[in-house]
């Protein structure tokens, strides 16, 4: 195909229409960082030789075309005319979709639906986060119950490794352990609870209806009151 024959203005069209992909691209990718490249072998040379690369193997694609289509036209104009006219098309579909992709109000829609993303995402780490301390919680609540009965551990001691969890930094389990023992201050709320769970959970700790009387004598030298202690779940079982 002589240069009178070869379809320069598709062509022409063809080189714009892939510098404007390579463009939204390079906007898409680099500036708005929500998308990703689709074509693997693009992708491929992005990730291998960077923006420059993506470049290369943009000029490389038009290069092949180019000579593709003078091949073809050397014997079938109209059939090389008509490809290029198709990878025009295909080109063109591409850089349309780009186009509304980097639309502003799209990417306003789509910073509002990121922002939504990230904020269930927040909530639900939160949510695991407070999952996991509760978890973590009970296992000590329960570790310092099962020595305090064995006597292995001081009632003080049991409040001051409770009082150093994170679960206990929270107000609104201050505020449950308030509700349940007003006339009580922080630390006998701690004991308290500490001493209470262990009788109401007489199938763990079967031993504690005989460490009553020293249960109760340690809650009362640390909170200066007698303390009335729920006996029910123990001696239903015991």
């Amino acid at each position: 195909m002589n240069a009178t024959r070869f379809p320069i203005r598709t062509f022409l069209l063809f080189a714009l229409l892939s510098a404007a992909d390579f463009a939204f691209t390079w906007h898409l990718l680099a500036r708005a960082g929500s998308h990703y490249e689709a074509n693997p072998v693009a992708n491929w040379w992005l990730g291998k030789f960077g923006w420059l690369g993506l470049a290369m193997f943009k000029a490389l694609t038009v290069l092949t075309v180019a000579s593709l289509v003078a091949l073809v036209g050397s014997r079938k104009p109209a059939a090389a005319r008509n490809l290029l006219r198709f990878g025009c098309a295909a080109v063109g579909v591409v850089v349309a979709y780009s186009a509304f992709l980097a639309h502003p109000k799209r990417a306003e829609a789509r910073g509002s639906e990121q922002s939504e993303v990230a904020r269930v995402t927040a909530e639900n780490a939160r949510m695991d986060g407070r999952l996991r301390e509760n978890a973590e919680y009970r296992a000590m609540l329960n570790r310092l119950a099962e020595e305090v009965v064995a006597g292995r551990m001081s009632l003080v001691e049991a409040v001051d490794l409770l009082a150093a969890m994170r679960t206990a930094q929270d107000p609104l389990w201050h505020d449950g352990l308030k509700r349940a023992y007003p006339q009580l201050h922080a630390r006998g709320r701690i004991a308290a609870t500490i001493v209470q769970h262990s009788l109401r959970l007489p199938d763990r700790f079967p031993n504690a209806v005989r460490e009553i009387p020293r249960l109760r004598a340690e809650l009362k030298a640390m909170c200066g009151v007698d303390v009335p202690l729920d006996l029910e779940h123990f001696l239903s079982v015991a």
